[in-house]
């Protein structure tokens, strides 16, 4: 089954398209972000890129994909990058921080299952997919998951907001849009949640991923996923919004989501 969220984007020449699928097995569900050139008229014109598809080329290696981790018994949240060392060096430890224990593993998949081995499922590698020689994980036809209640976010270069109406706020923030603007290292950005566990970041011109983040709520729900008897949860499924904000006397870009129907977490 091949679903739209219904939830369109129109900015400027381009409609920004979300969906999901589910495969009859209902073990499969991805989704979909697409892309489609505007015409004069109004009306859709030609695909300029899947989502799905780009990803489908990246190296699960290379992607930056973020989450947030608690280092030793004193800590305090940190960002880290989504991989298993960020937790400890032990298996118990690693797999904990995916909301599994040794024995569940074991049971699972294999007792031979590695915490890095999750991990590398959940980044992209599919080398252990079921389909494989030795695979032991949920086979699946697309790296992103689907895409159902979160509604797509497009942050530009040249968003001005209510702050330039403010009048004790106006200079400082007209002097951080003008710099906002000229910066051309910075791609207008589509952000949008799925219920893979992660909030995506897409370069909207190409498609290509700008990075991914995984709040501590899903991540500790994504060992199901690897499991070749999943069934749909909802993990980020909510609202997604950008704006830009002084914090500490600094002007930046700040993005605020939630997990929706994933759990009551809201992370920015």
């Amino acid at each position: 089954m091949l679903a739209s969220t219904g939830s369109r984007l129109n900015a400027g020449s381009q409609e920004f398209v979300p969906e999901y699928r589910v495969d009859a097995s209902e073990r499969d569900w991805t989704g979909d972000i697409k892309s489609y050139r505007i015409n004069s008229d109004g009306s859709r014109g030609s695909l300029l890129w899947s989502a799905r598809d780009r990803l489908a080329m990246a190296n699960p290696a290379t992607r930056r994909i973020y989450t947030t981790a608690v280092p030793g018994a004193a800590g305090t949240l940190q960002v880290a990058a989504f991989d298993e060392l960020a937790f400890g060096t032990t298996r118990a430890d690693q797999v904990a921080a995916l909301g599994l224990t040794t024995g569940q593993v074991d049971t699972r998949f294999s007792p031979t299952t590695t915490g890095e081995q999750l991990f590398d499922y959940l980044r992209g590698v599919r080398t252990l997919e079921q389909a494989q020689p030795g695979g032991v994980f949920r086979n699946r036809s697309a790296l992103i998951g689907s895409i159902i209640n979160s509604e797509p976010r497009l942050a530009q270069r040249t968003d001005v907001f209510r702050w330039i109406n403010v009048a004790e706020l106006r200079n400082d923030y007209r002097t951080f849009v003008e710099a906002k603007r000229a910066d051309t290292s910075r791609p207008n950005t589509l952000f949008v949640g799925s219920n893979n566990g992660k909030l995506h970041a897409f370069d909207a011109a190409t498609g290509d991923e700008v990075f991914a983040f995984v709040p501590a709520s899903a991540r500790l729900q994504m060992g199901q996923l690897p499991d070749p008897t999943f069934t749909h949860r909802f993990l980020v499924d909510g609202d997604v919004n950008v704006v830009d904000a002084r914090i500490g006397g600094q002007w930046g870009t700040v993005l605020v989501g939630s997990a929706g129907r994933g759990g009551s977490s809201v992370f920015a």
